[in-house]
């Protein structure tokens, strides 16, 4: 349905309330505010399907980033081809002052095409400062110094510089506490090691302070970045949560996440303890962030490994109530948990889609002209319950 066509649908409802209720009277402009908020709800939808288009850019924007990601990983040897050689051995840059160097006394070198043949066939990488190091059992690599010297010298923040051997960087005197509260610390190898090594209580104390930091400076571009590469998600969630209850609040108030990630993220967070899920719930932001969600039941997006019991048991505990589902995507286990216990509200749409998929045989003339009686011709279904304990809600709907 279009807007247009929703507009003309309840101009036609309002012009009959009105009719109906010829002089003024407090019930008819109870049943216009009713009829209005069911059209409010019907346009998010609506605008809802027309952000897939957003959806889409998203998915664009993830895909450059994966690239990039890629190139990061790759050593120089395997990023040089026969259409990349030329601007790479063309490269310039700057010196310590900043001042312009084109490396011109290398370049004019007899020895130049030597050196292009060696690094372009991976004899000499951008590790070659390491072989130095092979010759102390106990000494950092070369890169991992550079790491160091980042936070030293307070260079700002590198998320994805790659460190060669986190546990003898955690381990370090070099490293203090203080640190992870400076944005240097802000790396995806150094959390996730502290993440997987939760039986060491200094690791753990530079933890707090880094989820600290995350919590002061808003760090919602680091988190987003590293909830990608991160290898324990769940306990992630749990650090992050313990110091930023409301972090779930905040970015779907703000939607500084992509629409895929905010509910990547909210699939984790239902993994959580009641407990927990409970402090994250704030303002009843989880609740109706799912509630409002018409395709949250597809599960293709969750892989084979999807506990739907587990999933249906936190819906429960949360009073997720969907304003819509999207049959055509729907699990079928978690569409029958929803179903027997009408965690969905009683509209006009679900009533039909429930009447639809759970009653046999039923013809949209029923639907329409003996909805109740539908209904009721299962007097045990859930539906037929959920409508005799809400029959006031019900009602409106129908009449």
């Amino acid at each position: 349905n279009s807007v247009e066509e929703l507009d003309c649908l309840y101009d036609q409802k309002s012009d009959a309330i009105r009719s109906e209720y010829y002089y003024y009277s407090n019930e008819k402009d109870k049943k216009i505010d009713e009829l209005n908020a069911e059209k409010s709800r019907r346009q998010e939808i609506i605008e809802a399907r027309k952000n897939d288009g957003i959806a889409q850019y998203e998915e664009k924007i993830a895909e450059i980033e994966q690239a990039i990601k890629r190139a990061r990983a790759e050593h120089l040897s395997e990023l040089i081809t026969r259409d990349t050689e030329r601007s790479v051995f063309s490269v310039s840059g700057s010196n310590l002052p900043g001042e312009p160097e084109d490396y011109n006394e290398i370049k004019r070198s007899h020895y130049f095409d030597l050196l292009k043949f060696l690094i372009r066939n991976a004899y000499i990488d951008e590790t070659y400062n390491d072989y130095m190091t092979y010759f102390y059992e106990d000494s950092l690599s070369a890169q991992d110094k550079r790491f160091f010297r980042k936070i030293t010298d307070k260079r700002g923040a590198d998320y994805e510089y790659s460190l060669k051997d986190v546990r003898k960087i955690l381990s370090s005197s070099i490293l203090r506490t203080v640190d992870f509260y400076e944005e240097e610390t802000l790396n995806f190898d150094l959390l996730n090691g502290m993440l997987e090594s939760q039986d060491v209580p200094k690791y753990q104390e530079y933890l707090s302070a880094l989820m600290t930091q995350l919590q002061d400076k808003k760090c919602v571009d680091f988190i987003s970045k590293f909830y990608d590469n991160c290898k324990v998600k769940t306990v992630f969630l749990e650090k992050l949560y313990r110091q930023w209850p409301a972090f779930f609040n905040y970015i779907t108030l703000n939607k500084n996440m992509s629409s895929q990630q905010i509910r990547e993220i909210s699939f984790g967070t239902l993994c959580l303890d009641e407990t927990m899920i409970r402090s994250v719930n704030v303002e009843n932001c989880l609740t109706d962030y799912i509630s409002s969600q018409a395709d949250y039941l597809n599960m293709q997006e969750r892989g084979t490994d999807a506990d739907q019991e587990k999933i249906i048991s936190r819906f429960i505990f949360l009073h997720v109530s969907f304003q819509s589902i999207d049959c055509e995507t729907v699990d079928a286990v978690l569409f029958d948990g929803v179903y027997e216990n009408s965690l969905y509200e009683l509209t006009y749409e679900n009533i039909q889609l429930m009447l639809d998929k759970k009653y046999n045989k039923v013809s949209l003339d029923d639907i329409k002209s003996k909805n109740y009686s539908t209904i009721k011709s299962l007097p045990e279904s859930p539906l037929a319950m959920y409508v005799a304990n809400h029959m006031n809600d019900y009602l409106k709907v129908i009449l």
